[in-house]
Protein backbone atom coordinates (compact mmCIF):
# COMPACT_ATOMS: atom_id res chain seq x y z
CA UNK A 1 0.00 0.00 0.00
CA UNK A 2 0.86 3.64 -0.93
CA UNK A 3 2.14 5.91 2.14
CA UNK A 4 -0.97 8.26 2.98
CA UNK A 5 2.05 11.24 2.59
CA UNK A 6 2.95 10.24 -1.16
CA UNK A 7 -0.49 9.63 -2.24
CA UNK A 8 -1.33 13.22 -1.09
CA UNK A 9 2.05 14.50 -2.68
CA UNK A 10 0.83 13.05 -6.11
CA UNK A 11 -2.27 14.41 -5.74
CA UNK A 12 -1.00 17.99 -5.53
CA UNK A 13 1.62 18.03 -7.87
CA UNK A 14 -1.03 16.52 -10.57
CA UNK A 15 -2.58 20.25 -10.35
CA UNK A 16 -0.60 22.43 -9.15
CA UNK A 17 -0.84 26.06 -8.12
CA UNK A 18 -4.26 24.91 -7.10
CA UNK A 19 -4.61 25.49 -3.18
CA UNK A 20 -7.12 22.30 -1.81
CA UNK A 21 -7.88 20.71 1.91
CA UNK A 22 -5.94 18.03 2.99
CA UNK A 23 -8.91 16.79 5.15
CA UNK A 24 -10.89 16.53 1.90
CA UNK A 25 -8.31 15.09 0.52
CA UNK A 26 -7.54 12.06 2.83
CA UNK A 27 -11.53 11.98 2.73
CA UNK A 28 -11.53 11.24 -1.22
CA UNK A 29 -8.51 9.04 -1.36
CA UNK A 30 -9.98 6.85 1.76
CA UNK A 31 -7.26 7.97 3.99
CA UNK A 32 -7.40 7.80 7.66
CA UNK A 33 -8.20 11.56 8.78
CA UNK A 34 -6.20 11.38 11.96
CA UNK A 35 -2.71 11.80 10.16
CA UNK A 36 -3.83 14.83 7.95
CA UNK A 37 -1.76 16.77 10.66
CA UNK A 38 1.57 14.83 10.25
CA UNK A 39 0.73 14.86 6.77
CA UNK A 40 1.02 18.62 6.57
CA UNK A 41 4.05 18.82 8.29
CA UNK A 42 5.68 15.93 6.27
CA UNK A 43 4.89 17.79 2.57
CA UNK A 44 5.94 21.24 4.07
CA UNK A 45 9.53 20.55 4.31
CA UNK A 46 9.33 19.14 1.05
CA UNK A 47 10.43 21.57 -1.71
CA UNK A 48 7.59 23.58 -3.24
CA UNK A 49 4.62 22.13 -1.20
CA UNK A 50 3.66 24.89 1.15
CA UNK A 51 1.14 24.94 4.03
CA UNK A 52 -1.39 27.82 3.24
CA UNK A 53 -2.87 26.94 6.90
CA UNK A 54 -6.31 26.17 8.00
CA UNK A 55 -5.40 22.53 6.92
CA UNK A 56 -5.19 23.57 3.05
CA UNK A 57 -1.77 23.30 0.98
CA UNK A 58 -0.41 24.32 -2.23
CA UNK A 59 2.23 22.77 -4.19
CA UNK A 60 4.07 25.38 -6.26
CA UNK A 61 6.65 26.76 -7.78
CA UNK A 62 5.46 30.68 -8.44
CA UNK A 63 6.04 32.20 -5.53
CA UNK A 64 3.63 35.10 -6.04
CA UNK A 65 0.76 32.41 -6.10
CA UNK A 66 1.80 30.85 -3.02
CA UNK A 67 2.02 34.48 -1.35
CA UNK A 68 -1.46 35.50 -2.66
CA UNK A 69 -3.01 32.42 -1.58
CA UNK A 70 -1.76 32.86 1.97
CA UNK A 71 -3.17 36.57 1.81
CA UNK A 72 -6.28 35.78 1.03
CA UNK A 73 -6.91 34.26 4.29
CA UNK A 74 -6.92 37.83 5.54
CA UNK A 75 -8.64 39.57 2.13
CA UNK A 76 -10.73 37.20 0.48
CA UNK A 77 -12.17 40.14 -1.86
CA UNK A 78 -9.00 40.37 -4.10
CA UNK A 79 -7.96 38.87 -7.11
CA UNK A 80 -4.08 37.24 -8.00
CA UNK A 81 -4.30 40.34 -10.89
CA UNK A 82 -5.00 43.08 -8.58
CA UNK A 83 -2.10 41.23 -5.68
CA UNK A 84 0.58 41.53 -8.30
CA UNK A 85 -0.43 44.87 -8.82
CA UNK A 86 -0.55 46.32 -4.94
CA UNK A 87 1.52 43.59 -3.41
CA UNK A 88 4.45 46.51 -2.22
CA UNK A 89 0.62 48.16 -0.30
CA UNK A 90 -0.92 45.51 1.46
CA UNK A 91 -2.98 48.29 2.88
CA UNK A 92 -4.39 48.86 -0.38
CA UNK A 93 -5.32 45.63 -0.57
CA UNK A 94 -7.19 45.24 2.76
CA UNK A 95 -9.22 48.02 2.01
CA UNK A 96 -10.05 47.05 -1.83
CA UNK A 97 -11.36 42.90 0.14
CA UNK A 98 -13.25 44.99 3.13
CA UNK A 99 -15.16 47.60 1.31
CA UNK A 100 -16.72 44.49 -1.74
CA UNK A 101 -17.35 42.59 1.54
CA UNK A 102 -19.54 45.21 3.05
CA UNK A 103 -21.12 46.09 -0.63
CA UNK A 104 -21.65 42.78 -0.51
CA UNK A 105 -23.42 42.21 2.15
CA UNK A 106 -26.19 44.51 0.91
CA UNK A 107 -26.73 41.70 -2.40
CA UNK A 108 -27.24 38.31 -0.39
CA UNK A 109 -27.32 36.63 -3.42
CA UNK A 110 -24.32 37.32 -5.31
CA UNK A 111 -22.68 36.52 -2.11
CA UNK A 112 -23.86 33.39 -1.83
CA UNK A 113 -22.80 32.50 -5.54
CA UNK A 114 -19.68 33.81 -5.08
CA UNK A 115 -18.93 31.51 -1.89
CA UNK A 116 -20.18 28.50 -3.71
CA UNK A 117 -17.65 29.45 -6.66
CA UNK A 118 -14.52 29.99 -4.45
CA UNK A 119 -15.75 26.78 -2.53
CA UNK A 120 -15.60 24.63 -6.12
CA UNK A 121 -12.33 26.20 -6.84
CA UNK A 122 -10.83 25.86 -3.58
CA UNK A 123 -11.96 22.04 -3.49
CA UNK A 124 -11.23 20.89 -6.99
CA UNK A 125 -8.75 18.67 -7.66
Amino acid sequence: MTDPVETIAMRLRDQPDRPFSVLDAAEELGLARDRTTTTIEVLARRDGFFDLGGGRMIFSSDADRVAYEIFRSEAPNITYEEYQRYRDDPHILMRMSRDRDVADRANPEKRLRELMKEKDRGNRF
